[in-house]
């Protein structure tokens, strides 16, 4: 069964990296630099992940919690980040690849909930957005640092 709420996909992730975390090579052969925009909520998460993995060489990986400007600062779950809110918060930051959870994004589209797409953002931003499907698992970010 799948756990609806932000709190039971955050306490799945962290399990899971707890998991995999101790399989992991201590080197990667080239850089890998990203910058993960997650949610206010899954800030403390992602920011525990980063210390860890950047523990790996060729590893540099950044935390950007996005705050919502649409809905309000009291708006901090990933589902209700717009496009918008992601370019204002990412374009003076210097981020080359950023990844963002599907939830972002309206079921099966590119598109986030203000109409923008992905390729919006990538050129507004001057990014490359990789999108992880399964907010469950940290399976599809260790693919994108270590494959």
């Amino acid at each position: 069964s799948q756990l609806e709420d932000g709190v039971g996909s955050l306490r799945c992730l962290i399990d899971d990296f707890n998991k995999r975390i101790k399989k992991l090579h201590k080197k990667v052969k080239e850089k890998k630099e990203y910058t993960v925009a997650c949610s206010v909520s899954a800030k403390e998460a992602f920011i525990f992940f980063a210390e860890e993995l950047n523990k790996i060489e060729n590893i540099n990986l950044q935390v950007l919690p996005i705050k919502s400007e649409f809905w309000g600062k009291d708006v901090n779950v990933a589902g209700l980040i717009t496009a918008k809110d992601l370019i204002n918060q990412i374009k003076n930051k210097n981020c080359k690849n950023v990844i963002i959870p599907s939830v972002m994004l309206r079921p099966y589209t590119t598109e986030f909930l203000d109409g923008l797409t992905i390729k919006d953002v990538e050129e507004q931003t001057k990014t490359k957005i990789y999108v992880i499907k399964d907010v469950y698992s940290v399976k599809e970010l260790f693919k994108l640092l270590f494959d």
